[in-house]
């Protein structure tokens, strides 16, 4: 049984290291400079215990519990640690990187050290990292790994070791990329090109915008022949500077004292989620064969809706769960996102289940109960789902706004008869039995823009699967493939064909569905797994982001999921006996861990409580985006433009209420010509540090 946090401190203070107690945003919750001079008494920790009962368990690093930390914080900084650091025999896997710890050796000091490569810092004196099994906000488990006799082989610092894979981690390694000397002459084809080289170092290293354009001219006039002129100087290093920022290499920089705020970036798709193997992966084959650009994470997202659907009310769960799934597909255009939504009718069409084919849209409510009334079993194409919540909110636009209530009844209701009433009782209309799906695809700018904590909160943005990508859009296949493998047509005309036994007992004819079970290894698999959900649940219940609902909701998808992949590797046969196994268990575990902290993360970024918080929230976001953008402080008229929709006061008066409340700031400026101006910056918090 893994322990909770309390008994993992009173373990690690036993062991000699000095633990404090931090909140799952990783900050210290008490005044903790004494503890880097002494260790927390039993006494000390359970009164931290009882006033902070959900804390996260922090070492406190440096001479006083005798270890330092090398912290990877992402894929650049691990194969940094893979390549540099030396081997050691404890790690911990934090939510986007490792920390590999090692035994500081008596009297050697070890000090705090940031980017001593890209992505990666040292933890030594003054410093803390957050140890297993604590849990960070976006829900991720930090967890051990031990090699050996873990604590008791912990390799030794070696300060003075030499580099190349030999573990040189207090050198300062920020040149050892380059491939360019400082100090020798440079013609004037490769002036820009070698400056650009010196610049990246210098972003390695720390360096503030203003002093790399400070290092540029001095090089320049000293080596440059010609020498660059200021304004094309200026111009290479903002521009490299920009793009560190905005490919996250540079994760936060400072222009003097403005904060400029890398995006919110998601995290990769795990390769083993993108093989699903089976009908799932045939169907992901044909929407790459047959369209001009498609992104297997979509594909995927919009098969599983298809395959749900073909088995949908003929196989359920041991708990009663359907294969009923909502998926949201969100990225900018041109990256696949909409391949599926004329792969999938193609595929229906041919497997003669053209019935189950839905609307393009969501008109309104009564449009919905129609289409299951025709066949109950639907699966609904959608495009642009984010003018449809902006419709929604269209206080004008009436008919829209019990659409997300008639889809909130409709996924939880599956194992009764739906009832819409009318204003007349014999106009009610009651669907004995249905299924409804749904792929819908967006913009994720135009998406969460059109959403409060209070959406989340109420269960619609929980019940489905968000799936985002940040990537850049890819070549257009010129050849395509449009044919469909008659061995896929076959498979899904199977699934079609399944026909459960009529429930007993009913005047009318509603479906018995098969009940599909979980082996006994992935049964105890996925009750483990689960519970750290609830255990989330229970953690966020007051949250006001609504994080709360969506943790609530992550075991259903995950067993609804686990299911759906079990028919994609059996197909018709799992209804003779078949069950879910733990590779279906496991798929569909790493599945929600990524989709879910991927939607808890743009939630936290991205959403706000309410109308006003919205628009200040789009304020900062705009001020940092063109702060990155020009490398200064942002006009007046440049945020106007970059926020439309606004009158001037109601403008005027968020972006006093930002001053006020210290989270922007201020600076008069006059330009070489024309008046002096106003500029504004996000101002560095705690939160930036």
């Amino acid at each position: 049984m893994t322990m909770n946090c309390h008994e993992a401190a009173v373990e690690y203070a036993t062991m000699g290291f000095s633990v404090i107690p931090v909140s799952r945003d990783k900050k210290p919750l008490i005044k903790w400079a004494e503890f880097q001079k002494r260790i927390a008494t039993h006494d000390e920790l359970s009164a931290w215990r009882q006033r902070w009962p959900e804390a996260n368990v922090a070492i406190v690093t440096g001479a006083i519990s005798g270890i330092a930390v090398v912290d990877a914080d992402g894929k650049q900084g691990e194969r940094w640690i893979a390549d540099n650091a030396p081997k050691t025999s404890v790690y911990s896997k934090t939510r986007k990187g490792v920390h590999a710890f090692y035994r500081i050796p008596n009297g050697t000091l070890v000090p705090n050290r940031a980017r001593l490569a890209p992505e990666v810092d040292v933890r030594g004196e003054g410093g803390y990292v957050v140890v297993p099994p604590s849990i960070h906000k976006s829900g991720h488990r930090y967890e051990w790994i031990f090699i050996g006799d873990g604590w008791k082989e912990l390799t030794e610092w070696e300060p003075t070791a030499r580099a190349n894979g030999n573990g040189n981690l207090n050198v300062n390694l920020s040149g050892a990329q380059s491939q360019v000397s400082f100090d020798k002459p440079v013609s004037q084809g490769q002036r820009n090109q070698t400056l650009s080289s010196f610049i990246g170092i210098w972003v390695n290293e720390g360096v503030p915008l203003n002093g790399a354009i400070e290092r540029a001219r001095a090089w320049s006039d000293s080596y440059c022949k010609p020498p660059l002129g200021l304004n094309e100087i200026e111009r290479t290093v903002q521009s490299v500077y920009a793009t560190c920022a905005r490919k996250n290499s540079l994760p936060r920089y400072t222009i003097n004292d403005i904060y400029i705020p890398a995006p919110v970036e998601s995290d990769p798709v795990p390769e083993s989620i993108l093989r699903p193997g089976g009908i799932l992966q045939e169907i992901m084959d044909y929407v790459r064969d047959s369209s001009s650009v498609s992104f297997e994470y979509f594909s995927l997202g919009a098969a599983i809706c298809a395959v749900g659907t073909l088995v949908g009310q003929k196989v359920i769960t041991e708990t009663g769960l359907r294969t009923n799934m909502y998926i949201i597909a969100l990225a900018d255009s041109g990256t696949g996102k909409n391949a599926p939504l004329n792969a999938i009718p193609s595929l229906f069409i041919q497997s003669g289940s053209e019935d189950y084919l839905g609307l393009n849209e969501f008109s309104s409510d009564s449009a919905i109960v129609s289409r299951l009334a025709r066949h109950p079993c639907q699966l609904f194409l959608l495009d642009e789902i984010g003018d449809f919540l902006r419709e929604f909110k269209n206080p004008y636009n009436r008919h829209m706004g019990s659409v997300i209530k008639e889809l909130k009844t409709l996924f939880s209701g599956t194992e009764r008869p739906h009832k819409k009433g009318y204003a007349k009782e014999e106009d009610d209309r009651i669907i004995a039995w249905h299924h409804l799906s749904f792929y819908a695809t967006g913009v994720p700018g135009r998406f969460w823009d059109q959403l409060t904590h209070n959406d989340v909160t109420d269960g619609f943005i929980a019940r489905c699967l968000v799936l985002e990508s940040d990537h850049e859009p890819v070549k257009k296949r010129r050849i395509h493939n449009r044919e469909i493998p008659p061995s896929l047509v076959e498979k899904l005309s199977a699934l079609y064909r399944i026909t459960p036994p009529p429930m007993k007992g009913e005047d009318i004819f509603r479906p018995a569905p098969f009940v599909i079970s979980k082996t006994t290894g992935a049964e105890t698999m996925f009750n483990a797994w689960a519970e750290r959900w609830d255990e989330l649940h229970i953690i966020y219940r007051k949250e006001p982001d609504g994080r709360a609902a969506i943790y609530n909701r992550a075991a259903e998808h995950a067993s609804k999921l686990a299911l759906i992949h079990a028919v994609s590797q059996h197909g018709d046969a799992l209804i003779n006996g078949g069950m879910v196994d733990v590779e279906n268990v496991r798929w569909a575990m790493e599945f929600i861990e990524h989709a879910v902290n991927n939607m808890v993360r743009q939630i936290e970024n991205n959403v706000s409580a309410n109308e006003m918080d919205s628009w200040l929230l789009k304020l900062k976001k705009a001020i940092g985006e063109l702060s990155a953008k020009h490398s200064r402080p942002v006009t007046h008229r440049e945020l106007a433009k970059q926020v439309r929709g606004l009158i001037d006061k109601p403008f005027d008066s968020l972006i006093n209420w930002l001053v006020r409340n210290g989270e922007i700031g201020i600076e008069k400026h006059k330009p070489a010509r024309g008046r002096e101006t106003v500029r504004y910056f996000l101002v560095k918090d705690d939160e930036n540090v």
